[in-house]
């Protein structure tokens, strides 16, 4: 090294020193750079894990597949009903029902995104908890009304007051342990009509239903056996007695079928049956000739020979318990001589199963009134009726006394009598359109008054006594039970004679809870238990003027058109008020709380409008056709369609009206506006969808079968479902591209139709009905 450069070296070995040292007064350099900070790596997939069906206001939450361990993720929710969240996790509670698609994006530092989807389907099936539906698990359709369900009940049978069951079409068996306040569907396995069904105690029981089919159950009916009868049964002639958990007799009115195993295995056997006695003893009376069995039809011994008939000759058997037997005969004769007929008649009684026998003429009874037919024996008296008269004998038939009719009737009724048991006797009297009702335990010396349920007419209820003294009433529409004689009734399944064939003639449901109902009867009925019970708010409202419809703008503001006027509530219905201008309206359309439309039911052409509620009315233009219905979107935008596929749009609020082709002949029903450019409207057979605000329609036909509908509603573009008669529901989800048979359960006509949001429906129909869902049908 030289010395210039020794120098130099010094001099930057001295500063560097200097530095070192904090010396050399001279400025600091800027620090160094922070370093960046870490980037959250993001997997190439990210998922959603949350339940896939949910019901409303119930939260759930929803995970990422990846989490945050240092916060430096971002991530952005929205769950396809315009809620969002910014949480990892978050919990989320769905306010209406329908299908949706869960959007998660997760965001790391450097920007980079990834992106998820999810679809979810939320119920709204809070009202639907505890109804018999056509689909599991509360799902498709649910009866609301009547319960629990309005499916036809061939038979109903009851062990005591509170435990019965009943059976039905589409294989229905429903089990009661209150008496029918509630009733449990018991699981059959088959959908065929079921025609009669029978227990022996808590635990045994059969059921016959049609093609062929017993079942039978150890269980209460928790769980049944289905077997397949040797044999078709006439359903309408045929009774299953049940005498023992082995024994039975299938009975038909020439012969039968016995088994010893319960049903597993059938005997045939020919022998007529005219009589049966609960241990199973078989009676048969044919061609003079008294047949008695004991074992079940197997072999038969003839008891009684009775003399063959020199003219005319008519007779009767009648077996009361094991042991007492009645064969009454009556006979007229021609005598030439004197040219007249000549009556007589004799009773044959036995009180040991037909081992001896005694013959007798009866005293005290005129012979040219006709047979002496025994409706009842006990404690050693004996009651029978010829014609309408009722007699009573106290020494087993030989001496009659005449009974006087109970209550204000004259006379007997013949029809009026049903032997419960062998000691219980109802007689039914009818006196100018009312009946009364009348009991007697000891051969008519008493009678004591019993009330009935409300029947309507000349019409009967059918009394049964089963165990613990509970007495059953059949009538037209209903069944009740009573447990102290017949004094009082309560409904046990069914509907009371008034409501029988109440249909409705339109509805609105606000929500799960609160409807308002228009009956055929002309009675406006609210529930706010979702259905559980309805008051009448206003009666005798004629449904003879024109289309009967509510429609509410808000919870508050609504209409409705019943007995030819439009009348308005301002407090959900609570209380209605009409305008003096609003009488003779057959249809109308509000669009806000003030603007609206109506059509004259006079006969006038007129189309009227009113700017304040309803209150008054002013004529904006003609009428574009003969009757029809109308709808208007907003000021200026409307339809009315009518017969003959005739469909009208104006748009400047019904001033001029404009024809449409929709391709159709028939009726148009109903329109519905989804928005601004789509439109639906039905006729009795086809489904019609405009695109366009109403200018053209194109024409579905989603069945070849004719449903006559009646009905639609769509709760949004996608959502929709049609309704009509014989139970017939179709349904779509992709706003009409396809359609879907819907199961309701009934083949009852169904008119009306309306949903809350994608998923909470109900249905309207004949006979009450009242049917709805909270899976959409589904």
């Amino acid at each position: 090294m030289n010395r210039v450069a020794a120098a130099h070296a010094a001099i930057i070995f001295s500063g560097l020193l200097l530095s070192a040292c904090g010396g050399g007064g001279g400025e600091e350099g800027p620090p160094p750079p922070p370093p960046p900070p870490p980037v959250t790596a993001l997997p190439d997939i990210v998922s959603v894990s949350a339940p896939s069906h949910l019901d409303v206001t119930s939260p759930s939450q929803f995970k990422p597949s990846i989490a945050a361990p240092g916060g430096g993720l971002k991530f952005a929710w929205t769950f396809g009903d315009g809620g969002t969240s910014s949480e990892v996790a978050p919990s989320y509670s769905y306010p209406k029902g329908g299908d949706f698609e869960v959007t998660l994006k997760v965001t790391n530092e450097a920007g980079s995104t990834r992106e998820a989807k999810y679809k979810v389907t939320v119920n709204n099936a809070a009202h639907v908890k505890g109804l018999q539906c056509s689909g599991a698990s509360e799902s498709g359709w649910c009866w609301e009304h009547p319960k629990p369900t309005g499916s036809d009940r061939r038979d109903v049978s009851f062990l005591d007051a509170k435990t019965g069951w009943m059976v039905g079409v589409n294989g229905e068996i429903f089990k009661t342990v209150d008496g029918g306040v509630s009733w449990t569907r018991q699981n059959s396995g088959i959908n065929a009509t079921l025609t009669f069904v029978k227990f022996l105690d808590a635990q045994t029981g059969w059921a016959l239903g049609e093609f062929g089919a017993l079942l039978r159950t150890k269980d209460g009916g928790a769980t049944w056996q289905l077997s397949k009868l040797p044999f078709e049964p006439n359903y309408y002639a045929a009774t299953l007695q049940v005498i023992s958990a082995d024994k039975l007799l299938l009975l038909e009115q020439y012969g039968g079928y016995a088994s010893s195993d319960g049903g597993t295995t059938w005997r045939r056997f020919d022998m007529q049956v005219n009589a049966t006695t609960p241990e199973g003893v078989i009676w048969s009376y044919q061609n003079n000739a008294l047949y008695k069995s004991t074992d079940f039809g197997a072999t038969k011994t003839k008891v009684l020979q009775t003399e063959a008939p020199s003219a005319y000759d008519s007779s009767e058997l009648k077996v009361v318990g094991e042991s007492t037997v009645f064969i009454s005969r009556w006979q007229q004769a021609y005598v030439s001589s004197t040219n007249s007929f000549v009556s007589s008649f004799s009773l044959h009684t036995s009180h040991d199963g037909g081992s001896t026998w005694n013959q007798m003429v009866p005293k005290g009874i005129a012979a040219d009134q006709g047979m002496l037919r025994v409706q009842q024996s006990t404690a050693g008296a004996l009651l029978a009726l010829q014609g309408s008269m009722l007699y009573r004998s106290v020494d087993g038939g030989l001496n009659w006394v005449a009974l006087q009719a109970p209550g204000a009737a004259t006379y007997w009724d013949s029809g009026g009598f049903q032997a419960l048991d062998a000691s219980t006797l109802v007689y039914t009297g009818n006196t100018y359109n009312a009946s009364s009702y009348w009991v007697t335990e000891d051969a008519g010396a008493t009678w004591g008054a019993i009330a009935a349920p409300e029947l309507g007419g000349y019409s009967r209820p059918w009394f049964q006594k089963f165990g613990g003294g509970t007495w059953l009433a059949r009538t037209d529409s209903a069944h009740y039970l009573s447990s102290d004689k017949g004094k009082t009734w309560t409904l046990a399944v069914g509907l009371p004679y008034a409501q029988r064939n109440q249909s409705y003639r339109t509805s609105w449901f606000f929500d799960n809870k609160r409807a308002l109902l228009l009956t055929d009867q002309g009675e406006l009925k609210e529930t706010t238990d979702g259905g559980l019970s309805w008051k009448v708010k206003l009666n005798e409202l004629s449904t003879n003027y024109g289309a009967s419809k509510f429609q509410f703008i808000n919870t508050k503001i609504g209409w409705l058109t019943a007995d030819g006027r439009l009348y308005r509530s301002s407090d959900g219905g609570a209380t209605w008020n009409s305008g003096p201008g609003a009488a003779n309206f057959a249809d109308y359309q509000f669009v806000d709380e003030n603007l609206g439309w109506a059509r004259r039911s006079n006969g006038s052409s007129d189309l009227m409008q009113t700017t304040d509620g309803g209150q008054s009315w002013v004529k904006v233009g003609e009428w574009p056709t003969s009757g029809g219905t109308l709808r208007f979107r907003d000021a200026s935008r409307g339809l009315v369609a009518g017969f003959s596929g005739q469909i009208y749009q104006t748009l400047d609020g019904g001033k001029t009206w404009m024809s449409r082709y929709s391709g159709i002949s028939d009726q148009i029903m109903q329109i519905q506006y989804v928005d601004e450019k789509l439109i639906w409207a039905i006729s009795s057979s086809a489904v019609l969808q405009s695109t366009d605000g109403g200018e053209s329609w194109k024409v579905q036909r989603p069945t070849t079968q004719y449903a006559g509908w009646r009905g639609i509603a769509f709760a949004d573009a996608a959502h929709g479902w049609v309704v009509g008669g014989a139970g017939s529901v179709i349904a779509t989800q992709d706003g009409g591209k396809t359609w879907i048979q819907q199961n309701t359960g009934t083949t009852r006509n169904l008119s009306g139709v309306q949903f809350i949001d994608a998923k909470a429906g109900w249905i309207t129909g004949e006979q009450g009905t009242i049917l709805t869902t909270g899976t959409g049908g589904n």
